[in-house]
């Protein structure tokens, strides 16, 4: 009997040790697990965090292209008008020119008075106008046309 004994023994043994190391092992996966899902908690807030902040930055550059896609409409539609215009007055200019009379006077050339005036020089008839003035700066010259 002693041999049955012991035999049993043995066996309760390999028993208690099965029991304890499934233990064992169930312990450590739920600490594990416990650990993960800390860690999955921790992620998932930074990853909210950083979430909101892109979607601030997101709604503020919506904003900034709205307003500029405003911008650009009414610059395309002022473009538009201008074009507009320019075609008519091209077209009235081109009927005009047709007309012999406004023919002869766009072909005639510019008298000397009205290209001074458009240059800046006209009622400029002394030479004290014409003289450098004193200063500690030198005159600029009118750029010509």
């Amino acid at each position: 009997m002693k041999n049955s004994q012991r035999g049993n023994a043995i066996l309760y043994g390999i028993i208690i040790l099965f029991v304890v190391s499934l233990g064992g092992g169930i312990v450590y996966t739920y600490t594990h697990a416990i650990e993960r899902a800390q860690k999955a908690e921790a992620d998932n807030t930074t990853l909210r965090d950083a979430n909101s902040e892109f979607a601030a930055e997101n709604q503020n550059l919506r904003m900034l292209k709205a307003r500029q896609d405003l911008i650009l409409a009414e610059r395309q539609g002022q473009r538009n008008a201008a074009a507009e215009w320019e075609r008519k007055a091209d077209a009235k200019l081109s009927k005009a020119m047709q007309q012999p009379e406004v023919r002869a006077w766009a072909d005639a050339p510019v008298p000397a008075a009205i290209l001074d005036s458009v240059r800046g020089d006209a009622g400029r008839t002394g030479a004290k106008e014409r003289t450098v003035p004193a200063g500690g700066k030198p005159a600029r010259s009118s750029p010509g046309l």
